[in-house]
């Protein structure tokens, strides 16, 4: 199996505005953090190249978005159902940030059942905006599960995994495992401080405003 996943984009998705400088974007097995402004394009990856991509190839992944799926969402689930005091208590009192870490107990869970489904073959995860409102301390904790426990697992059942992050936080980018990359050129981007990300993060929006001139 080829280690690698090939995304074919339309650098113009939205008219003659032209949002990404190259038609093909490279992943490898572990984490990708796509790193850009907001308005960059992270999501329209995400969404409107790689899921549907990921779908025609036949390769199984899931997908987490703070909109759907994050800690507002997980609250007004529970503030929908009265059975759940103590789950009522838990929402109400706590940060968006806590919540969206609450909420992300649901598809680690998900993401070992697809690791085991999917032994000797790709598997995909997916997250938009997983970053939003969470404290650095709750960022670190994530990430140490994914390398603590998720690629652990991956490698005990020889699933190719693939984990890619749409996060406009330095915390989710300063980590050496992690493969940082320019959403709008689609290549790797070594990010060992704060000012390698605001620099990434300010050419960004530099090109970003010049394509729309």
């Amino acid at each position: 199996m080829q280690k690698e996943i090939q995304i074919e984009v339309n650098t113009k998705p939205y008219g003659e505005f032209k949002l990404y400088q190259r038609k093909n974007f490279t992943f490898y097995p572990g984490i990708t953090s796509l790193v850009g402004c907001n308005g960059s394009g992270k999501s329209t990856l995400l969404k409107g190249f790689i899921e549907p991509q990921l779908r025609a190839m036949g390769t199984d992944y899931i997908e987490w978005d703070d909109r759907s799926n994050g800690g507002y969402h997980l609250m007004d689930k529970y503030l929908n159902f009265d059975d759940d005091i103590q789950g009522v208590a838990a929402m109400a009192l706590s940060s968006e940030g806590e919540r969206i870490v609450y909420a992300l107990g649901d598809i680690f869970a998900k993401m070992g059942s697809g690791i085991r489904r999917n032994s000797g073959k790709r598997f995909a995860v997916l997250f938009d905006a997983i970053d939003s409102g969470m404290s650095v301390d709750e960022i670190i904790e994530i990430r140490n599960i994914f390398f603590d426990t998720i690629f652990p697992d991956a490698e005990k059942h020889n699933t190719e995994l693939y984990v890619i992050i749409a996060a406009n936080n330095y915390e989710w980018c300063a980590d050496s495992r992690i493969n940082n990359m320019n959403i709008t050129t689609g290549k790797s981007i070594e990010i060992s401080s704060y000012e390698d990300f605001r620099t990434a993060i300010l050419k960004s929006r530099a090109i970003k405003d010049k394509s729309r001139e």
